[in-house]
């Protein structure tokens, strides 16, 4: 089956565009749109033509319809009524070509006959001196025609043998035989008998060819330019316009007064009197090409009389529309009422028709392939009749459909924002389901878009909900909260879309949503920043800490057995109590799990931990003190700390600690963290038990006599390069604990310095099992500060490694 649709737009003032136009007018002349509409019903058309106030076409079997503007019998009808919606003509007379010129039309048969209808005045009908034909009259003497042509007050007709003939109005010698003289019947054009005819077209005065070898004619009236030959006189003949040496041609068209055409290499010219900016005596590149297989123009049609705009199609599938648009005929919606439109492809035309057919003030565009319809009417909203098209589709062909942009059906469907209801039809079987996963030019898949097509019942193709766009490392999450798209985000996230991925800017999708909208779709879709292993004995305590992080904008959940165990946490807390030692559960959550995690430890109970693996595991981590009610406040500060730095720990590329991670446990930080612990100047901070200030001045002197920076206690430990740790006991304060924990998961350089030489608790000793022994003395002193500033440039250089492998990436 042949199929063929119409799509229109432009004025409607005498119902060219064969449409009912949905909006009120006053006046005739605001009958009009810019939005291309189907033309329903006929889905068998071949080819169109517009011409100046009327338009026709042809379907598979030879049918000619007609419409517009019916003066002077133009319409073939039999009538001068003028046509709103699309009328036969001639039944019975196949017609395989039609053109529509200003007061005529003319047609070729399907045996190489001409015929003609329309006005009859200076010879254009070409049967000799007559009144006007309301229908349509076959033209003596000509056989075996090729192509027809119509123009002006001027026709032409080339038959197989390539012999050109044109009659009609020829007062500025437009017909090309060396005379001034009309022609009320056809006259054969002799001079491309040697040269031969690739391409040939009728203004409203003048006529252009382009011959066999590419080389370009032009002549009749020049007063507007439209010869390009650089000059305004006439010419009675054929005459070669040379652009540059070796310049040859493929195509050329004829507007009213101006002329278009298209070189070899795709690159597309004009000159004669355009619009203003366009306007030239010679023929001027306005797109430039290089190769017509890359993006080179294919062909185009140009508008009749004093209309003045172009469409035109390219090798990248995308039509360029430019010229005038005060009646929307070069559908630009929203330079509706702006006179000139700039050579520029047509973002309302995103699917490639086979034809384009422009009049004065209206145009047409034939589709041939039904998923660039499909494509087009989608993106314009016109549902008309969609399922019908739909249903005369391959449906393979349509599943694999991409425009220009790399759209499918599917990305076009998002990106207008279509409901499953307004598209049932598609995708109810596994042979039709859109395929999710496409990519298009942007990179991105079609729900990006519009995440409500995730609900679609598609029965097959399901996408990967956490694809990444590379440019960005955003996924769906992040698209939908940079462009605030809560219902999306909220749908995505039910979908099962990753919050926990970072992008290239180390945001996960909720650091860019407000942080108490943020905190409510947590809570309703249960997503928890923190996890809270407890014990039992605990339960008040867990429970007052899930409040107190609630308050504080951070979701929390509890946990204490497999039952509601929640891996999916940002970090997790975990109470340090002698049953949580013991019980099987929270002791191997801890081993297995918890220690690969982001991890705080508080201690729910002052207990002795004698197992060294598991006391590796606590000690790794944040330690903080809730052992008694007191301190909670006081305690909770400090814990805030510890979860606001888990929640800005970076993660592995796939959001979470990968099973595969090493599991030495004095590995506790990647070096990439190095650059984002620092900053402002050279830097160190003092840990030390307050109580004993004076004890330690001459350290605190000597540093100030050596230049060193010390953090004050009150900007603690993150603000600093390296920390010191004067150890004064053989059991670190819990303020101690708290700051070399902090230190530890920022990635700071820890060094102590020993003011007692006495032997450490097991916990205070494995910290810095691995450390140099410094005593508190004045060599100690000379010691401890070489290795801080082998430290200091220890940093500058990994920081300068980072910055070199971040541009390398």
């Amino acid at each position: 089956m042949v199929f063929g649709a119409l799509v229109v737009f432009g004025k409607n003032s005498h119902g060219q565009i064969g449409i009912k136009i949905d909006k009120e007018f006053i006046y005739n002349q605001d009958n009009y749109t810019a939005i291309p509409t189907l033309l329903p019903i006929f889905y068998e058309v071949i080819k169109v033509s517009c011409g100046v106030q009327h338009t026709g076409f042809i379907t598979s079997t030879g049918q000619v319809y007609m419409f517009g503007n019916g003066s002077f019998g133009k319409l073939g009808t039999g009538d001068t009524e003028d046509k709103a919606t699309p009328t036969l003509i001639m039944p019975n007379q196949p017609i395989r070509d039609i053109q529509c010129g200003n007061d005529h039309t003319i047609a070729l048969g399907s045996g190489g006959q001409v015929l003609t209808w329309g006005s009859a005045s200076l010879g254009r009908l070409g049967h000799g001196k007559t009144s006007a034909m309301l229908t349509p009259k076959i033209v003596a003497g000509l056989h075996s025609i090729s192509s027809v042509y119509s123009g002006g007050a001027s026709s032409g007709a080339i038959n197989k043998d390539g012999h050109l003939f044109t009659w009609g109005y020829n007062k500025y010698g437009q017909l090309g035989i060396n005379n001034l003289t009309d022609q009320y019947t056809p006259h054969r054009c002799v001079f491309f008998e040697i040269v031969g005819v690739k391409s040939f077209a009728i203004g409203d005065r003048h006529m252009a060819a382009v011959d066999l070898q590419g080389e370009l004619y032009t002549w009749g009236m020049n007063e507007e330019y439209q010869l390009g030959d650089g000059s305004s006189f006439n010419k009675h003949l054929p005459t070669m316009i040379k652009v540059k040496p070796f310049q040859k041609f493929l195509n050329v068209q004829c507007g009213g007064s101006y002329t278009c055409a298209i070189s070899e290499n795709g690159s597309f010219w004009s000159w004669g009197t355009f619009v203003d900016e366009y306007s030239s005596s010679t023929p001027k590149c306005l797109v430039e090409s290089n190769n017509v297989n890359e993006g080179g123009f294919i062909d185009f049609d140009c508008s009749s009389d004093c209309g003045r705009h172009v469409l035109a199609r390219n090798r990248l599938n995308q039509v360029y529309s430019f010229g005038w648009n005060r009646y929307g005929q070069v559908a630009r919606v929203e330079e509706e009422f702006i006179d000139t439109v700039p050579v520029s492809n047509c973002s309302e035309i995103i699917g490639f028709p086979s034809q384009v057919s422009t009049g004065s003030y209206h145009s047409a565009l034939l589709y041939k392939n039904p998923p660039d319809l499909l494509a087009q009417m989608l993106w314009t909203g016109n549902l008309t009749d969609i399922e019908n098209i739909w249903s005369r589709s391959n449906i393979s062909e349509c599943t694999k459909y991409r425009n220009s942009n790399g759209d499918s059906l599917l990305h076009i469907i998002a990106k207008k924002g279509f409901s499953h209801s307004q598209l049932m039809f598609m995708g109810h079987d596994n042979s039709s389901s859109p395929n999710l996963q496409v990519l298009n030019k942007e990179g991105l898949p079609p729900y990006f878009y519009n995440a409500e097509i995730l609900r679609w019942p598609f029965k097959s193709g399901k996408s990967d909900i956490n694809f990444i766009n590379k440019p960005t490392g955003d996924n769906c999450l992040h698209y939908f909260a940079k462009k605030s798209s809560i219902k999306e985000f909220q749908i995505a996230i039910k979908a099962g879309a990753n919050h926990k991925q970072r992008n290239l800017q180390d945001e996960r999708p909720f650091d860019l949503l407000d942080k108490s909208l943020a905190f409510d779709i947590k809570k309703e879709n249960k997503l928890y920043d923190i996890g809270i292993v407890y014990t039992n004995e605990y339960i008040h305590l867990a429970n007052r800490l899930v409040c107190s992080l609630e308050e504080n904008l951070i979701t929390a959940c509890l946990i204490n057995s497999s039952q509601n165990e929640n891996r999916n946490c940002y970090g997790y807390i975990f109470f340090v109590s002698p049953i949580s030692l013991t019980q099987s559960y929270q002791a191997n959550l801890l081993l297995t799990f918890l220690s690969k995690s982001p991890m705080v430890s508080i201690w729910a109970d002052k207990t002795k931990i004698t197992d060294p693996t598991l006391e590796s595991c606590i000690f790794r981590s944040q330690l903080v003190d809730f052992s008694s009610y007191e301190i909670y406040n006081d305690s909770f500060s400090i814990l805030l700390e510890g979860v606001y730095n888990m929640l800005t720990t970076k993660e592995n590329s796939k959001g979470s600690k990968s099973d595969d991670d090493d599991d030495d446990s004095d590995i506790k930080h990647d070096v990439d963290t190095i650059p984002h612990s620092i900053s402002g100047t050279e830097s160190i901070f003092i840990s030390f038990d307050p109580n004993n200030q004076k004890k330690f001045m001459p350290l605190f002197n000597f540093f100030k006599d050596n230049g060193i920076t010390i953090v004050p206690r009150e900007k603690k430990v993150i603000s600093s390069w390296v920390v010191v740790v004067i150890i004064s006991d053989v059991e670190f304060t819990p303020l101690i604990r708290d700051e070399i924990s902090l230190a530890e998961n920022r990635g700071k350089p820890l060094i102590p310095i020993y003011y007692t030489d006495k032997k450490l608790d097991e916990a205070s000793h494995y910290t810095f099992s691995n450390s140099p022994k410094i005593l508190f003395n004045e060599n100690g002193f000379s010691q401890l500060l070489l290795l801080i500033k082998l430290n200091f440039k220890l940093l500058h250089q990994t920081e300068k490694l980072i910055q070199i492998k971040n541009k390398i990436k």
